[in-house]
């Protein structure tokens, strides 16, 4: 396929903000959401990448899917499509000060590739969810952000890769990119924390994982931007 054209199905947003499926071959729009109206960047280029998760809800993952420390995980919340496969990430036990842990993970290569996860947090519900994204078994690789939901404000730790939060409607769209670095790093992991006490715990959407060439560094060799990436909740592997 061309740059502007992927080889299987995937979503992109319209004009009101509705997620739709654009077909095989057909280029897609970029847009983004400046509170009021859903406005058109550009046609999406398509670089060559590999999306680890082609149905990406949460609860479906037979790899590396464990809770502790008093996490609930409950599923049957509307997401991004408007279909009942949202979870909510619930910290239940109160008799510590631990957050609540969720951990997805997979086995990937030992090579110096890129990878970047995104995951839809529900606005206005819970203050405090922490993101992060590991590839570890070597010399680790690892960034981590901070979100309030309530109003989208976060903090990240930049020194080994690059996160931002994108206004989706909503939601906040979470993007985070790390670069492997051939050290013997053998397993990619995301984990969620969330406080109790919140009121209102938090509520995620279509978690992605793309691999992809590595993006560009900074003087430290470590990730300096985050990967373009849309989501893809149906279709193939790649797009």
């Amino acid at each position: 396929s061309s740059a502007w054209q992927g080889d299987t199905e995937a979503t992109y947003w319209d004009s009101n903000g509705v997620l739709q499926t654009a077909s095989a071959g057909v280029p897609r729009l970029a847009r983004s959401y400046d509170g009021t109206s859903w406005n058109v960047d550009g046609v999406l280029a398509e670089p060559q990448r590999t999306n680890e998760k082609p149905n990406p809800r949460f609860g479906n993952f037979s790899d590396g899917e464990t809770t502790n420390r008093g996490m609930v995980v409950s599923t049957g919340f509307t997401g991004i499509d408007d279909t009942n496969n949202a979870v909510e990430l619930a910290d239940n036990d109160t008799s510590d000060s631990t957050d609540g842990q969720y951990r997805i993970g997979f086995s990937i290569p030992d090579d110096s590739t890129g990878w970047t996860q995104s995951v839809y947090v529900k606005k206005n519900r819970g203050t405090e969810l922490t993101i992060r994204l590991i590839a570890f078994k070597g010399n680790n690789v690892d960034v981590q952000i901070v979100l309030d939901p309530s109003n989208g404000s976060f903090t990240y730790d930049a020194n080994q890769g690059h996160a931002k939060v994108e206004d989706r409607g909503g939601w906040w769209r979470v993007v985070m990119t790390i670069n492997n670095n051939s050290s013997g790093n053998t397993i990619l992991q995301s984990r969620f924390y969330t406080p109790d006490g919140q009121g209102s715990a938090p509520i995620v959407d279509a978690w992605q994982v793309e691999n992809h060439h590595a993006v560009a560094t900074d003087a430290d060799g470590y990730a300096d931007a985050t990967h373009a990436t849309m989501p893809i909740l149906t279709g193939g592997a790649t797009r």
